[in-house]
């Protein structure tokens, strides 16, 4: 009462201050917010009162009534606009509100408006949950207030306010109690059998329930069940403590006497199992070389607590029940909830972390199976609150949960669950679909998938007949009709977050046919288009995968269904065949889609993008991932330097079929790459340099899975620089072998217990040969060294005056002879330079040092701690401000040296290139262009990472002579410019992945989403919050706010 009076307060305050004497301002409305602590919200459509106004959701709709009373009721006393109305629970004040969901007039009910303030329906005190029947006879809550766990039923001829009624208390309603405080709960459905609905599991068909004796039923006092159809309704209620679930039937406790509240009418109770399987041995990794496998773990073998039921779903004849201490999802067959049977569980899990109890909390699963008959169960980890997806349709086997094909393409996100940046507090799977109506039959066909295949015959209109209605879904060529990233047409998963968000994921898009490129090819992330001429074929033979009978390495359009290989194309101006199949660049070739430049812009069970992958200066649209401007060429002082033949240049890779074009989106533009081998008139290509664009750098970006481009972020790609994390480290170096000799004998080992030398990427010498004898090339000490990281001291000399210099402890070294030994750290010698012949976390073993003195001890020279860094040698290091320095190096679980790890899902993790100064042998360009240095896709010297890939080619200069050519013989006429150390190369990339997400909180920070609904009546989402938001609902359409009551 406190609150209430409080909240009568506010208004009073208001208008006496705007009759204050000499009070100019005006009076400010401030809006009383009635509900608070929401907890979860259920559903029901009532007709105007009378005897039976409860009617199914269906028959709800957005249609606004002018007030509480107006029900459009006609001359013969119909109701043509029921009210939707919205029961919530809020859970610190034991009550449940009432909101009329058609009206705007005063739509939070007052049950007793002679009270001040808001006036709820008093149930138990903490509502833990609330179901609604599916006719919307009765709501039944659950109740957790300890000594009075149970339910309570409000019959929906009780819930709007009367004058003729007195205002509603606990002894209003019927109830039950528990004999363990209730978790969720839900409805199920007994089906009727010959004889008509049996009254409880254990009479026959066609009887009505015995009651006990003494138990306070009237039948139907309440209401009757039956009308609702469908068969019998039961509850099932889990009991977390425990460790099971009970059913009840629905209208035996409706039959309850108000004000009763004897122990529930428990007609099955199921106490769930915990049955795992025993964890068996890691599989053996498969042999590698040139790396290592991350040391097997094997799942955890703590002792288990009892089973702890946590979210529950229904789906068809199959219960799931999540589990607070067990890594299972329970299993139930529920043909009939009067006989319950407990399957094999679903095994929760996670790839990232084997040995963590991977328990549940909420559950969330399709109704409606995809076009392929696929169901799936998210599940929310109770831990991280990251999403678990199982495939649960009819005969699937797998029971873990699902891994993301080609995880490699993405190492940013984990292989077996969707990751948000905030936990998941619940999920709910919805469909939704926008059917078009068939102009000849008058009907909407509901579930058509936008087709884009391009031998359809298109609508002009929804009017047109003699048409192929799937054309009218295709987005039109200026991207404001038809399919798009923010029309959901179809089955989504939905993800309510704790930082007040919703975040949409792709299930069973229908017009994801229609959002992909016109042309397939491997590096947009396509399967082949068999002969259907829109899908992958089935049972592809190997080496054929478009199944046309020609194989893969001769046919002039791979990914593309074309056995006739027809290749006639002329362009207007007269040109010949061009060697790449009419199928693939022919008038009307490719499909008819809106050309996005990935075949995975929506992808099932993955976050959807709120983008289109598209970028074209006509449109506007810029949400191809690209760069904001090509790459620019620095020196070591940051002056720009000019794109030409001396200077190196930074290229993409070139296709092996010679038969994909690339592109790259600059800005608002998409450029082409020159990879052809002829122009579109059929004469031969020419241009400066292959896998540029028209002489200017260029590299190719990862679109096989845009969601890969986590960020956009400035990158630089250094020639020789220092690896991140080590711009200025401090360790110790320790004579490790030729102790009692001169310096020049001396072997060192650098020592830093905070180096982190596997965790920062550093690749010694031995690590370096071992990749190069795996891949073929030449491994002599020389090629080793040039590749191997080095260890540079940047310590400087202690001052010429330091006492140092005159111990006679220090050693034989002087001032002098370590100055010009190692040069001052301004201006360093290269004997500073130690190659790292091995590392390990936490030290390095360094090569002999080439010295000139023999007395230039490095203990002497540079007393107790140095400073140092280690860099790259011979190669070029990328890294970015968001993602930082790229790479896939693990301490051997064996020997503890440095070595990139063999998981192929970090194959990506790359920040390493090595100038090219030859072309890809056997690449079909580099043999059209024996002048220049072609890199085909699959050279080992390519820097392949999630978001793109490019190759490094030294620049070559014109010469009459070796003389002409310092360090480099002049073969040809030319001879090599290699690159000088901290030359770089930067760029920006644009496009980031940018996810669907409704944004609860734009107007407030204090949000504590609870739970979320979806009402197919209205098309919108019901979200509740546990602060001071109350209800707000969100038009599924559009994604915004369409309605909020507090």
């Amino acid at each position: 009462m406190i609150r209430r009076a409080l909240a009568l307060a506010i208004p009073i305050v208001a208008v006496g201050a705007a009759l204050g004497p000499g009070c100019a301002q005006r009076s400010v409305n401030v809006n009383v917010r009635s509900l608070e602590r929401s907890g979860r919200a259920s559903f029901v459509c009532l007709a105007a009162p009378g005897e039976s106004p409860a009617l199914p959701l269906t028959a709800c709709s957005r249609r606004v009534a002018a007030d509480l009373d107006d029900f459009g009721v006609d001359e013969a006393g119909n109701t043509t606009l029921p009210h939707l109305y919205a029961l919530v629970t809020q859970t610190t004040r034991g009550e449940i509100a009432v909101i009329d969901l058609t009206t705007n007039a005063n739509p939070v009910l007052d049950q007793d408006p002679r009270v001040p303030g808001a006036n709820f329906l008093h149930v138990g005190a903490q509502p833990v949950d609330i179901v609604s029947t599916t006719g919307g006879s009765a709501t039944f809550v659950a109740t957790a207030e300890i000594g009075r766990e149970g339910i309570f039923v409000l019959p929906s001829t009780m819930i709007r306010p009367s004058a003729e009624r007195p205002s509603q208390g606990l002894n209003s309603w019927p109830g039950c109690s528990l004999p363990s405080a209730p978790g969720e709960m839900l409805l199920a459905i007994d089906p009727a059998g010959p004889e008509g609905e049996r009254g409880s599991c254990d009479v026959p068909y066609g009887s009505p329930y015995l009651s006990e004796e003494g138990e306070p039923v009237v039948p139907f006092q309440h209401g009757d069940l039956g009308p609702e159809g469908m068969g019998r309704q039961k509850l099932v209620v889990t009991l977390p403590d425990m460790g099971g679930f009970v059913v009840i039937d629905a209208q035996r406790l409706l039959d309850r006497t108000a004000g009763s509240y004897a122990a529930c009418p428990v007609e099955r109770w199921v106490p769930l199992k915990a049955e795992l399987p025993p964890p068996g041995d890691p599989p053996s990794p498969p042999p590698m070389v040139a790396c290592v496998n991350p040391e097997p773990v094997t799942p955890s073998t703590l002792p288990l607590g009892a089973p702890r039921p946590s979210g529950i779903a229904l789906s068809g004849e199959r219960l799931f029940l999540g589990d607070l201490e067990q890594p299972l999802i329970h299993t139930v067959d529920l043909r009939t909830p009067c006989a319950p049977v407990e399957r094999p569980p679903l095994l929760t899990s996670s790839l990232v972390e084997p040995r963590r109890i991977v328990t549940t909390t909420r559950l969330g699963v399709s109704e409606a199976a995809t076009v392929d008959f696929r169901r799936y169960l998210y599940a929310v980890d109770a831990d991280e609150g990251s999403l678990m997806i199982f495939d649960v349709s009819d005969g699937a086997t797998q029971r873990t949960p699902l891994v993301r094909p080609h995880a490699e393409w993405n190492p940013f996100a984990p292989p077996d669950r969707i990751q948000f940046n905030a936990p998941v507090r619940d999920v709910l799977l919805a469909s939704r679909d926008l059917p078009v109506v068939d102009p000849e039959t008058g009907v909407a066909l509901a579930g058509m998938r936008c087709d884009s295949d391009p031998r359809l015959v298109v609508c002009r209109d929804a009017s047109d007949a003699g048409c192929d209605l799937e054309t009218l879904y295709r987005t039109s060529s200026t991207f404001d009709t038809g399919a798009s990233p923010t029309k959901l047409r179809g089955t989504f998963a939905l993800a309510l977050l704790t930082n007040a968000q919703i975040s949409v994921i792709d299930v069973d898009d229908l017009d994801a046919g229609c959002r992909g490129p016109k042309f397939f090819s491997r590096t947009l992330g396509c399967s082949a288009i068999g002969p259907s001429g829109f899908g992958p074929p089935e049972n592809a033979p190997p080496g054929d995968m478009d199944a046309d009978g020609v194989p893969d390495g001769e046919d002039n359009c791979p990914f593309h269904y074309n056995p006739d290989q027809a290749d006639t194309f002329e362009s207007e101006a007269g040109g010949t065949p061009d060697g790449i199949g009419d199928r693939c660049d022919g008038p009307n070739s490719g499909l008819a889609s809106t050309n996005e430049a990935s075949c995975n812009t929506v992808v099932r069970n993955t976050p959807r993008s709120l983008n289109y992958l598209y970028t074209s200066e006509e449109t506007g649209l810029r949400g191809e991932p690209g760069l904001q401007l090509l790459p620019l060429l620095y020196d070591r002082a940051g002056t720009a330097q000019p794109d030409g033949d001396e200077q190196p240049q930074m290229r993409a890779p070139v296709p092996a079929d010679g038969t994909t074009a690339l592109a790259l989106a600059v800005g608002n533009q998409r450029l082409s790459i020159n990879t052809y081998l002829q122009n579109a008139d059929g004469s031969p290509a020419t241009y400066p340099r292959a896998g540029q664009i028209d002489g200017r750098n260029a590299l190719l970006m990862n679109l096989e899975d845009p969601r890969a481009q986590v960020a956009n972020q400035a990158w630089a790609v250094s020639y020789e620089g220092t690896l991140p994390g080590f711009g200025g480290n401090v360790g110790a170096v320790r004579c490790a072998a030729g102790c009692e000799g001169d310096a020049s004998g001396k072997r060192w080992d650098l020592y830093d217990s905070a180096g982190l030398f596997c965790g920062r990427g550093v690749e010694s010498a031995e690590s370096v040969r071992e990749q190069l004898e795996a891949a073929g090339e030449s491994a002599s000490d020389a090629e080793v060294r040039g590749l191997a990281d080095f260890m540079e001291i940047a310590s400087d000399l202690p001052d010429e005056s330091n006492a140092h210099w005159t111990d006679p402890s220090r050693g034989v070294c002087t001032y002098d002879s370590c100055r010009a030994e190692f040069g001052l750290a301004a201006s360093p010698t290269p004997r500073r330079e130690f190659t790292i012949r091995e590392a390990y976390e936490d030290h390095l073993v360094l090569d002999r040092p080439q010295l000139n003195d023999p007395s230039s001890d490095l203990n002497c020279c540079f007393p107790g701690s140095m400073t140092y860094r280690v860099r790259a040698r011979g190669q070029w290091i990328a890294s970015s401000q968001v993602t930082g320095f790229l790479h896939h190096v693990i301490a051997d679980p064996e020997t503890s040296v440095c070595r990139n790890s063999c998981d192929p899902t970090l194959a990506r993790m790359n920040g390493r290139v090595r100038s090219a100064t030859s072309s890809t042998p056997g690449c079909p360009l580099a043999e059209a262009r024996p002048g220049d240095v072609v890199v085909c896709e699959g050279d080992p010297r390519l820097l392949v990472n999630p978001m793109f890939q490019l190759a490094i080619t030294e620049g070559r200069r014109a010469c009459g002579g070796d003389s002409e050519c310092p360090g480099t013989p002049c073969e040809q006429g030319s001879c090599r410019v290699p690159p000088q150390r901290d030359m770089q190369f930067r760029f920006s990339t644009q496009g980031a992945f940018i996810p669907v997400q409704v944004n609860l909180a734009s107007s407030t920070s204090d949000m504590q989403p609870q739970s979320l609904r979806f009402l197919p009546a209205t098309g919108e989402l019901a979200v509740t919050d546990g602060s001071l938001e109350g209800l707000l609902l969100i038009n599924f359409g559009s994604l915004s706010i369409s309605r909020q009551f507090y």
